[in-house]
């Protein structure tokens, strides 16, 4: 009897004791396939974040680089803008203060300019043009070319060629920077008639033009 109950004592022990282990068992499984579901879920998320901030970045640099091309033709264009401008002045500074002597382009200008003002009633007439020898100025940076030359002139037309001088040097004038340095007035009319320009004047003028040193 005692037997008996001893051993459907020990089977029923081994039921539970296999019970235990298969609920271990599918407790382990369960919570393996919990971890499994949750890492797989938040690499998804953290793989589809990644993926919109490489797609963002992608895009990103995509507009940035139309952005530099956008600036680098505008820089172009500027820097085309600027050397067309900065050759414009290059020649306009050439004619005014030029880079060498140029005695044929100032004598021709100069007599353009008396042509241009020269009337019977209203004489400008220049004659007996002569250069100097050039000289370098006392602070050694552009050089002194001497001229002079006998004008008869109505007084209106001296006081125009006096303006003329003056004027010389500027972009808008394209006229060679000259200076006067000295006059000396030899006659006026001795008639005495009044000319539509004002009395004859006969004068001596002495000038500087100048010029770049380059050298």
């Amino acid at each position: 009897m005692v037997k008996k109950l001893l051993t459907k004592t020990r089977s029923s022990l081994r039921k539970v004791h296999y019970k235990r282990q298969a609920n271990f068992y599918f407790a382990c499984v369960g919570l393996i396939l919990i971890g499994l579901i949750y890492y797989s879920t938040t690499h998804y998320f953290e793989l589809t974040d990644k993926k919109t901030i490489i797609d963002e970045s992608t895009h990103a640099m995509s507009g940035l680089s139309e952005n530099l091309d956008e600036v680098a033709g505008e820089y172009e264009s500027l820097k085309e803008t600027h050397n067309i401008i900065k050759e414009t002045v290059s020649k306009e500074v050439e004619v005014v203060f030029p880079g060498s002597e140029k005695y044929t382009e100032l004598t021709r200008d100069l007599d353009a300019y008396f042509k241009s003002r020269n009337q019977t009633d209203n004489p400008l007439v220049a004659t007996n043009l002569q250069y100097g020898s050039p000289k370098v100025s006392e602070d050694g940076n552009y050089y002194i070319l001497p001229l002079s030359m006998t004008i008869s002139s109505s007084e209106g037309n001296f006081y125009d060629f006096l303006n003329y001088v003056d004027k010389s040097g500027t972009l808008s004038s394209k006229t060679r920077i000259m200076d006067v340095t000295s006059i000396k007035i030899n006659f006026r009319d001795p008639t005495g008639k009044q000319k539509k320009g004002g009395e004859e004047i006969n004068f001596n003028v002495q000038l500087n033009a100048y010029y770049q040193k380059l050298d």
